[in-house]
């Protein structure tokens, strides 16, 4: 099965984005998968040792 990685940011460019790559995968008979990546700052700049506060966990899960 074909498929295409479309990333996004969730701005109105990015809805843009998504539109086009919908009409390019049926075009190609391809699946999408949609990718949205998030940061959060308190895991970046976690403890030592990789502790994260179990309120942070709680909150993504």
């Amino acid at each position: 099965m074909k498929r295409l990685l479309v990333t996004t940011d969730l701005s109105e460019l990015s809805k843009f984005a998504f539109a086009t790559a919908k009409e390019l995968a049926d075009s190609l008979n391809a699946g999408i998968v949609l990718l949205y990546i998030v940061e959060h700052e308190a895991l970046l700049v976690a403890p030592p040792y990789g502790y994260i506060p179990v309120d942070i966990i709680r909150e993504h899960e």
